[in-house]
């Protein structure tokens, strides 16, 4: 039992800090990663479900929930033209007992400049409004143990003083990527790496879950970065990539690496044969997890998997148990016979 109180409340110090919601499938978020990543590909729609259920063990369970949407906007058929990415986001969370929560909405509008076929800048700004919310009325607290059990009609003594409050949020990003192309009749083999930061919260908009408090939203940084690099005359790419965020008195980085099977190489000119790949791989991140990803694409869509096993000190109360997590991917990139854009189908 102490040991599930000194976890509730180490969880709860990291709530009231106000850090960010947490997904551990990162490249797949690419909205919640960075801003830069709004419509900064080839292809046209990009649709986004992510959900992630953490720490089942643990009393409430953590919920998470994430839509995203992007699109490429005044591009026409070339992707070496300069043009807009448009994003939207929508994040909502719920944690523990308490049931802290957040809600967020955000628009991203993205500049994308090509130099050439092989190297484009972007450069993005975010505008959001959030929600957060708790109810400590829904805790049990010492004063309602009777002496033998827990005792819920007892009188905690313990007001519910937190409020819920909303507030705009501001954030920007920046995102280089080099990508060189083989181009063949079944398809591309391609190298690619995309390296970027983004800032969020730079307004450090005030927490009001407590009256008269001067606490703020910590800004968060994230450095992030992945390359997919194909194996000549073979149907195998290597996807390494990592992250690494810092808000407040937390930081967090992750590394790790995909192999990417191609099953089906489709014909890009003619459309009667349909992609199909499959990814499997590890994610370490440091003094917390392991994780273990797989996902199946299919023609414009994919489902990926994975599964955080935790190895820190959480491992006592959590026995292990981490976080189950899903994403649903759209990725639009089909056009009309022979008028496809110029691009390829890269892992994004």
């Amino acid at each position: 039992m102490k040991k599930i109180f000194l976890f509730v409340f180490s969880v709860l110090g990291t709530l009231l800090q106000a850090q960010d919601i947490h997904f551990s499938q990162v490249i797949n978020n690419p909205l919640h990663i960075n801003p830069a990543n709004a419509g900064g590909y080839d292809g046209y729609e990009r649709v986004v479900l992510n959900y992630r259920n953490q720490w089942s063990v643990v009393g409430a369970a953590y919920n998470t929930m994430g839509f995203s949407f992007d699109m490429p906007m005044f591009q026409g058929k070339r992707s070496d033209k300069a043009h807009l990415g448009l994003g939207l986001t929508f994040f909502k969370d719920k944690a523990g007992d308490a049931n802290f929560g957040i809600t967020q909405g955000a628009l991203s509008v993205a500049g994308v400049v090509p130099f050439d076929r092989e190297n484009r800048f972007v450069a993005a700004v975010q505008l959001g409004y959030g929600q957060r919310s708790a109810d400590i009325s829904k805790l049990q607290f010492g004063t309602q143990f009777n002496g033998q059990a827990f005792d819920p009609a007892m009188i905690s003594g313990e007001t519910n003083s937190l409020t819920s409050f909303g507030y705009m949020d501001l954030g920007a990003g920046v995102r280089y990527e080099y990508a060189s192309k083989s181009d063949h009749i079944k398809g591309w083999d391609v190298n690619r790496v995309t390296i970027g930061a983004a800032m969020f919260h730079i307004n450090q908009a005030d927490l009001k879950y407590l009256s008269g408090s001067e606490e703020k939203i910590n800004r968060k940084l994230v450095v992030h970065g992945m390359g997919r690099f194909d194996l000549p005359n073979t149907t195998y790419s290597i996807i390494p990539f990592f992250t690494y965020f810092t808000q407040g008195p937390l930081s967090e980085f992750n590394i790790g690496s995909l192999v990417r099977i191609e099953l089906n190489p489709g014909t890009k000119v003619t459309g009667l044969l349909t992609e199909s790949s499959l990814y499997a791989g590890l994610q370490w991140r440091k003094d917390d997890a392991i994780i273990p990803y797989v996902m199946y694409e299919f023609s414009s869509f994919s489902v990926g998997l994975s599964y955080d096993y935790n190895y820190s000190t959480l491992k006592k109360v959590s026995r292990g148990v981490g976080g189950f997590e899903i994403s649903l991917k759209y990725h639009n990139l089909k056009g009309a016979l022979f008028t496809r854009r110029t691009g390829s189908r890269i892992y994004d």
